[in-house]
């Protein structure tokens, strides 16, 4: 016996990332040799004018490709082509749907990609994977899943409730004394999950109870098979909320928390609801060249009064980038502009109202969030597992507002000073899209009034962006002199 929870239309994407599924079936059903993710994600963007980056939209494509089998809207042979067109590996179970289907010929390559498909329709569909696009599997990648593997197995002995990744990677990382970033383990976790159905290390019930713990979604095939020897219940993401199996040697059951990756800044921004005491539609005002959106604020005579009489006491970023033309003479001119750390937390207030504060934690994860969006790069692993730390630790001390305006600044000041025209630089980021992902930040430490002033400044350097490049350097640059005044 079992039974299923109403299915997720769409597998739950919003608006945005169904109008990409539907642009990936259109190229799909048009071709007969696999496609370039980077090329479709480019095309998507100049066909629907869409304000995201190509680092966005690879990172939404991915989400994408990986339920792509799961689309109960799309039937099996355009299921097949779309995952052959984005060299999608196919696991076991759904290779077995396919090859159910009548006059089917299917081979795939060393990654479970489709090679060859074929069927009575007189589709022929080959190719060669290149595999661009795709995060290489390392050694280190097969220990440390080996070890989550293992260590699931042993977790799910124990406990008869799933398990949120985070808690379970929080106790991995202490376990194993594991010192990569959430991040990077989150990837690894969810090659573990995908794989827990077809492992041949564990028997059928170990890897039920593994799948229930992790959240693994249980493939259509395996669903059906288990309904003749079980009573089982899934969610509407197809995770194990109840198992018992016939003779009842063991009983599941527990809901699971969704819990999942933290979002970008992008995607927080385009999928958060509107609340009900939310400003009305008309009260916003778009963003040139954007699609964010800020309310507009009527200016009392006080502010007014207080910004016309206030002293500047950071320089504004064109003077900043003319004393710094060498990477030395930046780095010391804005030492001596930048307020330091234990000064910057006794700012006083420039008028008799109480001093407007921020708290850490707040800021570190608006941090953190900044650097999800830019896919986690490897040169920033030191400082997001910083962040964590700080995270687990502590974060709760409250800093003034004005403070961390000050330190915002400067570090505009720094990218303004690494930004160079050179689109053959490696370890770069286009600066104009890092911005764009700086001003998410910016907005969503929910001080809109109070930072203000940051808004202006960064859309004056996206004004000057045009086809500039950050490198690596400069972005974490950035990034650590506005922690430092957090930390």
């Amino acid at each position: 016996m079992a039974s299923t929870s109403a299915p997720i239309p769409w597998c739950g994407f919003d608006e945005f990332h169904v109008k990409l599924i539907e642009f990936f079936r259109q190229r799909a059903m048009q071709t007969l040799v696999p496609l370039k993710l980077r090329k479709l994600c480019t095309d998507f963007q100049k066909e629907n004018q869409i304000n995201l980056g190509i680092a966005q939209l690879l990172h939404r494509a991915r989400l994408v490709k990986d339920r792509i089998h799961e689309l109960k809207e799309l039937d099996m042979e355009t299921r097949t082509r779309m995952l052959f067109a984005l060299s999608v590996p196919v696991d076991l179970y759904f290779a077995a749907e396919i090859r159910e289907q009548k006059n089917v010929t299917l081979e795939f390559d060393n990654r479970n990609r489709i090679a060859k498909y074929t069927n009575g329709g007189g589709i022929n569909l080959t190719g060669v994977h290149t595999g661009v696009g795709f995060r290489a599997v390392s050694d280190k990648d097969h220990t440390i899943q080996n070890q989550m593997m293992e260590y699931l197995a042993e977790r799910s002995m124990k406990v008869n409730v799933p398990l949120p990744t985070k808690t379970f990677l929080d106790d991995f990382k202490k376990h194993f004394f594991e010192k990569d970033s959430l991040a990077r383990l989150w990837r690894r976790y969810d090659a573990v999950k995908s794989s827990i159905s077809t492992t041949t290390k564990y028997d059928l019930n170990m890897r039920i109870k593994m799948m229930f713990v992790s959240g693994a979604k249980l493939p259509e095939r395996l669903l059906r098979e288990l309904q003749n020897h079980a009573t089982i219940r899934v969610d509407g993401k197809n995770r194990i909320i109840e198992y018992t199996p016939h003779g009842g040697t063991f009983s599941l059951k527990g809901d699971h928390m969704n819990y999942g990756r933290r979002k970008s800044v992008q995607e927080e921004v385009d999928n958060t609801e509107v609340e009900d005491d939310a400003p009305e539609e008309e009260e916003f005002q778009e963003f040139e060249n954007s699609n964010m959106v800020v309310p507009k604020r009527e200016e009392s005579e006080e502010r007014k009064c207080r910004k016309r009489n206030a002293v500047e006491e950071v320089p504004g970023i064109s003077s900043i980038k003319r004393g710094c033309n060498e990477e030395q003479n930046s780095a010391k001119h804005l030492d001596q502009t930048l307020p330091q750390t234990s000064s910057a937390a006794g700012i006083e207030s420039r008028s008799s109202e109480p001093l407007d504060v921020i708290n850490c934690r707040n800021v570190l994860i608006a941090i953190q969030n900044l650097i999800y969006s830019l896919d986690s790069p490897p040169f920033l692993d030191e400082v997001l597992l910083k962040i964590e730390e700080t995270l687990m630790t502590g974060g709760e001390e409250k800093i003034p507002t004005e403070a961390l305006k000050l330190v915002l600044i400067s570090s505009l000041g720094i990218g303004s000073c690494f930004a160079v025209d050179n689109n053959t630089m490696e370890d770069s980021k286009n600066y104009r899209e890092f911005l764009l992902l700086y001003r998410c930040t910016v907005y969503n430490l929910n001080k809109m009034e109070q930072l203000e002033e940051i808004q202006r400044k960064i859309r004056e350097c996206m004004e000057n962006a045009a086809n500039k490049r950050l490198p690596a350097k400069g972005i974490r640059k950035m990034i650590e002199n506005v922690l430092a005044v957090v930390n």
